[in-house]
């Protein structure tokens, strides 16, 4: 294996100096979530709403857990809808409409617990876009937090919970930098070969899923704080070749892993880390770097042939 390049950055100069701007235009709507509810309780709901300039009219809807409901809200909603649990607002004016946001107050039934999601859509007189930001909630007690250690120079990570909301490549790197890593890129390993996000370009920015695992670079140690829902069980896609991986859950070592995987009709030989800023990898077979693998780690698997492991 080889220490990815550098040279993303001079690539992304390039395309800038080619294309010098880019329009966003579309309509957005974006929910905003508390970290965690209260069974038997009630939390409030923020989506912030940005019409597509032109729209004569808007209609937003926003899907509930079964058995969930709002009791209030700001404006009131127009429609409820039964038989999905889904309540509607809907605006009209003379174009534009200017930007808004809807707020809403949620009662959980009593004994509920576990993580469920909020759904939702904007439709206009132009355009339909999903809601984005928050999605899912989860009770108090299954929001952990974990550290990872952050050096200078590159570091190979996954995420080892599972976020309330997803991380861009950006996003990540934006926590990583309130923490003082100053993190100045991040790449994966796409389609057999490195693609690289660097800190502050609109290129590459990817959304980091758990199971896969992610190279950091950062100019800063650190010591970074992630909070989310504990990963009881990832499925893991293998390709031919080599594939990059994070195990965020169970107690394995480089030997398990590749008998894990082998037990599932895969044929993996080679399981390597980044330690120490190199590389140190396990062979199938043999009684050396026998390591332990971290939750919070991630890892480069050769496989001989494409399968699916059930970790």
């Amino acid at each position: 294996m080889r220490n990815p390049r550098g040279f993303f950055g001079f690539m992304l100069l390039i395309v800038f100096a080619l294309v010098p701007s880019i329009a966003l235009c579309g309509s957005s709507a974006v929910r905003d979530l508390p970290d965690y509810y209260t069974a038997d309780s009630t939390f409030v709901v923020i989506v912030y709403i940005n019409p597509i300039t032109n729209a004569e009219g808007l209609a937003l809807t926003e899907t509930l857990p079964s058995g969930w409901s709002i009791v209030s809200s700001d404006p009131p909603y127009s429609k409820y809808v039964a038989s999905t649990n889904s309540y509607k607002w809907l605006a009209y004016g003379t174009p534009p409409i200017s930007p808004f946001t809807v707020r809403y107050t949620v009662k959980v039934p009593p004994g509920t617990t576990g993580t469920y999601q909020i759904t939702g859509l904007l439709h206009t007189s132009i355009d339909d876009v999903g809601v984005t930001g928050d999605s899912s909630i989860s009770d108090h007690q299954s929001i952990e937090s974990k550290e990872l250690p952050f050096s200078y120079g590159w570091n190979l990570i996954c995420l080892p919970l599972e976020p309330k909301t997803q991380f861009t490549a950006q996003g990540f790197l934006d926590l990583l930098n309130t923490y003082g890593a100053q993190a100045i890129e991040i790449d994966r390993w796409y389609n057999s070969t490195w693609q690289g996000h660097i800190d502050g370009y609109p290129f590459n920015n990817f959304t980091l899923e758990i199971g896969k695992g992610y190279f950091v670079k950062c100019t800063s140690s650190a010591t970074v704080t992630i909070s989310g829902i504990p990963v009881t069980g990832v499925s893991v896609s293998f390709l031919s070749g080599w594939n990059l991986i994070g195990i965020p859950c169970g107690s394995y070592n480089a030997e398990g892993v590749l008998e894990k995987i082998r037990s599932q009709s895969g044929d993996a030989i080679e399981i390597d880390r980044w330690y120490n800023s190199t590389w140190q990898g396990y062979f199938y077979g043999f009684p050396f770097n026998n390591f332990k693998v971290d939750s919070w780690r991630g890892y480069f698997i050769k496989s001989n042939k494409a399968s699916t492991c059930e970790f």
